[in-house]
């Protein structure tokens, strides 16, 4: 089995801040208001647990971060990976923001359409 490159240890505290800081960007972006409730919402999570991240008063454990990006794909592994993105997770991303403008131009069309009925 191949053997990758980089060493993926434990955080010193500086990348679990950026780590925190980057979750919360992520979130914020999605839903600018009630932001912790909309992702409990979304992964079934306690909002008192997406709070403390967001107010980075705590890094998400390994199991927080398998629901997340369960819920939020690959977009939100990049957004946590900065610049040390795989290429196949950054295929991953690039595939999955493709499928996901495609799914907006389909919705586009059918609003398109419903006001030509």
């Amino acid at each position: 089995m191949r053997q990758s490159s980089q060493k993926y240890g434990q955080l010193s505290e500086i990348d679990r801040t950026t780590l925190a800081e980057r979750v919360g960007r992520f979130f914020r972006a999605m839903y600018p208001s009630r932001t912790a409730d909309c992702v409990a919402a979304d992964t079934s999570l306690k909002a008192e647990t997406i709070q403390k991240i967001i107010d980075r008063a705590s890094v998400p454990n390994g199991l927080t971060m398998i629901v997340l990006a369960a819920a939020y794909g690959p977009e939100f592994l990049v957004a946590c990976m900065g610049d040390k993105v795989p290429a196949w997770l950054s295929t991953a991303h690039r595939e999955a923001e493709a499928a996901r403008i495609d799914r907006e131009i389909e919705d586009l069309k059918a609003r398109r359409a419903s006001l030509r009925a």
